[in-house]
This record gives C-alpha cells, sequence and structure tokens, in this order.
C-alpha cells in the first residue's frame, strides 16, 4: 500500500501539482483536494483490505476514476491488488483485472516493475490452469521463470520450475518433467538453495526410475540427493530418500 501511495505521490504535490506528460495523459495542475481525496482512497482500501474486501475494492476503484494522473506502474498496481481481492471473492473478474495489469506493466518494461508483472503472471497462470487452459499457462510460467531469474529471484525461479517438473510427472511425460527439473536445479545453484537442491535431485531420481533406469536413478538420490539433504540437515528427505532407495532395490 505504501508504495502505491508513494508511486501516486511522485506524480503528483500536495504543494503544487506538477504537470505529468506520459504515454496515457498529460495532466496539468491537478487540485491538492484531488491529490489528498486519492491518497485517502488508497489508504482506506488498506485498512479494509484483510477483513472487508469489498469495501478496499470500492476504495481502489473510486481512486482510479477520482484522480486524472494515469500513470502506468501506478495503475498496473492497483489493478494487482484489485485482482487479488476479486479472486479473494471468487469474482470471475479478477483475470480481466491481472490482464490489464500484465498490459500496463508491459508498456514499461524496466528492471524496476518486472517484480510487478512477475506477480501477474503468476496470477493469470494459475487462474488459466484452473480452467484447463494449461498450454496458456505453460507459456506464462516459462515467462514468469525467465523473469523471476531476471530479477535475481532464483529460488522463486526454482519453485516455478519445480512446479511445473510435478505438473508434467503426474502427466507422465517425462521428458518435459526433465527439462523443468533441468531449469530448477539450475535456478537454485546460483543461490546453493541446498534442501530444494535436494528435492529437485530427487524429483529427477524419481524421472529415472519411471522411464526404466534404475541405475540412474539410485546415482541421484546416493550422489545427489542425498548429499544435499544432508548439507541442509534434511531429516524428512533423507528419510524419503532412503524410503526411495528401499523400493527402488525391492523392484530389481
Amino acid at each position: 500500500m505504501r508504495v502505491l501511495v508513494l508511486l501516486f505521490l511522485l506524480n503528483t504535490s500536495f504543494a503544487s501539482a506538477a504537470m505529468l506528460d506520459d504515454s496515457t495523459s498529460i495532466v496539468k495542475n491537478q487540485p491538492d483536494s484531488v491529490t489528498k481525496k486519492v491518497v485517502y482512497l488508497l489508504l482506506k482500501a488498506w485498512e479494509y483490505t484483510p477483513e472487508k474486501p469489498q469495501e478496499a475494492l470500492k476504495n481502489y476503484r473510486t481512486a482510479l476514476k477520482t484522480t486524472k494522473v494515469k500513470d502506468d506502474i501506478w495503475e498496473a498496481n492497483i489493478r494487482l491488488a484489485m485482482g487479488k481481492l476479486l479472486l479473494q471473492l471468487k469474482s470471475k473478474e479478477a483475470l480481466t483485472q491481472f490482464i490489464k495489469a500484465d498490459d500496463l506493466y508491459r508498456k514499461k518494461p524496466l528492471f524496476r516493475y518486472l517484480s510487478g508483472r512477475a506477480n501477474t503472471l503468476g496470477e493469470i497462470a494459475k487462474i488459466y490452469e484452473s480452467q484447463n487452459m494449461f498450454e496458456e499457462a505453460l507459456k506464462l510460467y516459462n515467462d514468469l521463470y525467465r523473469i523471476q531469474g531476471k530479477v535475481g529471484e532464483n529460488v522463486l525461479a526454482g519453485n516455478t520450475a519445480m512446479y511445473l517438473t510435478d505438473v508434467f510427472i503426474k502427466k507422465q511425460n517425462y521428458p518435459e518433467a526433465f527439462h523443468y527439473a533441468d531449469m530448477a536445479k539450475n535456478a537454485y545453484y546460483k543461490v546453493c538453495k541446498k534442501d530444494s537442491l535436494g528435492s529437485i535431485y530427487y524429483k529427477i531420481a524419481v524421472i529415472k526410475k519411471n522411464t526404466k533406469s534404475p541405475k540412474s536413478a539410485e546415482y541421484y538420490i546416493l550422489n545427489e540427493a542425498l548429499s544435499y539433504y544432508r548439507a541442509a540437515d534434511d531429516l524428512k528427505g533423507r528419510l524419503k530418500s532412503f524410503d526411495f532407495l528401499g523400493h527402488l532395490y525391492q523392484d530389481q
């Protein structure tokens, strides 16, 4: 919320309204009273968000209508916040707001705005997936992975790729599962996320087992997964790995 207020105030002034000349509008001398009203509406939206999402939405909508300032990123952040509230209310309008937010973020593809776009892409991808639009969701997940890596959110990028690994394992599409496992591994390596590296190597072992490569599966458990689980002091991961080996040896 503080980000929304600050972004708004960067484009206006309580003392005297500045001229705003951007890709969407030219605003001259917006009255201080309008600026104050918008800030008040944003603060009320923030106050209402936890327990009164409908009231928060009402304040966000009024803020968008009240101000003449149409800074793309400020509006994108508002629409992202609205989308999350609408999602909480199980409203189909959530997708519309997320798509509008993404369109606005893409107008200013600067590094400092990529985290907001990543947030939006993740929300849209989840909605598409819930609507059985997996191919569309997959494209967004790949964009999300790329952006997360670009802004240095390597753990989040790894988590995105690990999620897709699980999806393709369930679909028994093991080449794709291995592809995304490799992407996850590369992301986690950049920050040496030991517990996550243990988990992704465990999943690679599962893929190898299911593609009739027991020796490779054994290798990834003994030489990779267990090593990282030990380094991370992850007892559950180690126990899971030993259980995997037990079943692997039984099947041979």
